[in-house]
């Protein structure tokens, strides 16, 4: 019974740790999903509505998300190989213009552009 009893907090703690209701980690909700790797982030350009989340996942190689303009700044660690770098929801409207800051990547044309614009009613 002892031993059941250690299990299940062991799952408890690793579930109650693993959960964050911040904005960087609801990767499995996200509205849309850029695909990042060798020196792309695919779309690059993505128009969205406000309240929605977008999250960046690596195929390959060692790549962040860092934004360089827009109403909120905000940056997303690098991960390597296969991997969700992170997710964010947007809750202004306005253009956030992002680049992966390893190495030279932004100049090798690793960058993007978020567009976030009012819910459109239909």
């Amino acid at each position: 019974m002892e031993f059941k009893l250690k299990i299940f907090f062991y799952f408890l703690l690793i579930f109650l740790f693993s959960c964050d209701s911040d904005d960087y980690n609801d990767y499995e909700n996200s509205d849309f999903t850029v695909n990042v790797g060798s020196y792309y982030y695919n779309p690059q350009h993505l128009e969205i509505e406000l309240g929605q989340s977008v999250r960046w996942v690596n195929s390959s190689g060692f790549h962040d998300v860092e934004i360089t303009s827009g109403p909120i700044s905000f940056s997303l660690d690098a991960c390597s190989g296969s991997c969700v770098i992170g997710a964010y929801t947007f809750n202004q409207v306005g253009t956030y213009n992002y680049i992966c800051t390893i190495g030279n990547h932004a100049q090798q044309g690793m960058t993007g552009s978020i567009t976030v614009v009012e819910n459109i009613e239909y």
